[in-house]
């Protein structure tokens, strides 16, 4: 029976489905019941076994295939449909997609491969700040022709707070300008991005202008100190300024009406201008996290500095003394 032909169980899928991490190109419901159809003993030698087979294939696929990408998307598929709980120690999914997507940065075969914009944008999702890894791909021009790098650039600038809006709106004008494909769909994204931006508080908009004024989502930019570009540029070819549109001015949020995106001529050189400083190592994610933690470092001699708490001093209780009260005289009972 093909996997076609085959019957899911979904009352298995009901009763794991806490154990099943939401994944952004899904998940296989046949690989899911395999995974948790079988004991998790034999579960983990069988996982075991099947890694040390990928391994393998990675080696060979470098030394014999013409497309090596291929065994580390399988590889990576495999990964997300056995371990369907997301990240962790066992699965090393991680590793695995810095692995990937560092062995082929600097080959231009995968540069315009939606497979490779594929693996970064996985491990985009994985690690704690992915604006750097999508401002690494647009200063490295990977998944230059792509709309979803736009996209997923946006949404996370957008999804950081009013203050970087601007900068998600420069990101989507990039786009536009380099034509990346699916048009429509990026077209639809920036509307609707636009729309949001409409409802905005107005205190919120100024303050991402301002924060805009300074800063800048694409690598090499500047806005308030003027240009500057350090990447190599044809002769002839204009500045950066000139290959993106001015940002809309956002009017009144009640005058709502077909919003139309402005995207430049010709002459925006389809936003090539964009190239900017040269960036050639992102860095692993170890060693990410290691720069933002302070060192470990023996405990002998070290004294662990205490804030002495003083207790706030209570007033005197004082005793409330009713001079007006009469005393009763009580007499006693004689005898008559």
């Amino acid at each position: 029976m093909s996997d076609s032909e085959a019957i899911v169980d979904f009352a298995t899928l009901e009763r794991e489905k806490e154990n099943i991490t939401a994944n952004r190109n899904g998940h296989s419901a046949l690989a899911l019941q395999q995974t948790f159809s079988v004991p998790r003993n034999q579960r983990q030698q069988q996982l075991a076994a099947a890694k040390e087979r990928f391994t393998r294939q990675l080696e060979e696929a470098h030394a014999e295939s013409p497309d090596p990408l291929d065994a580390y998307v399988k590889f990576v598929e495999w990964t997300i449909d056995s371990y369907p709980s997301g990240k962790s120690s066992d699965s090393g999914l991680l590793p695995l997609l810095e692995l990937a997507t560092r062995t082929f940065k600097d080959d231009p075969q995968y540069k315009y491969d939606l497979r490779y914009l594929n693996l970064w944008l996985q491990y985009a999702n994985l690690v704690e700040k992915p604006d750097m890894v999508y401002a690494y791909l647009v200063a490295n021009d990977i998944g230059q022709a792509f709309s979803i790098l736009y996209e997923e650039y946006a949404n996370t600038l957008e999804r950081q707070g009013r203050c970087v809006r601007t900068k998600a709106d420069e990101i989507y004008r990039l786009g536009l300008a380099r034509k990346a494909k699916p048009l429509s769909s990026l077209q639809l994204k920036y509307e609707e991005f636009q729309t949001r931006m409409l409802t905005a508080r107005p205190e919120a908009q100024a303050d991402a202008d301002e924060n805009a004024s300074s800063t800048s989502a694409i690598p090499g930019r500047r806005t308030a100190l003027g240009e500057r570009s350090t990447g190599s540029r044809a002769p002839g070819q204009s500045t950066a300024s000139s290959s993106a549109a001015p940002a809309p001015r956002l009017g009144n949020a009640t005058n709502r009406g077909k919003i139309s995106v402005f995207v430049d001529g010709p002459s925006a050189q389809d936003g090539q201008d964009y190239q900017s400083n040269e960036w050639n190592n992102l860095g692993s994610h170890a060693a990410i996290v290691k720069e933002n933690k302070p060192e470990a470092g023996p405990w002998a001699g070290e004294r662990l500095h205490q804030v002495s708490m003083q207790t706030p001093k209570t007033p005197k209780f004082t005793v409330l003394k009713d001079n007006e009260v009469s005393y009763l005289r009580i007499k006693r009972p004689t005898d008559h």
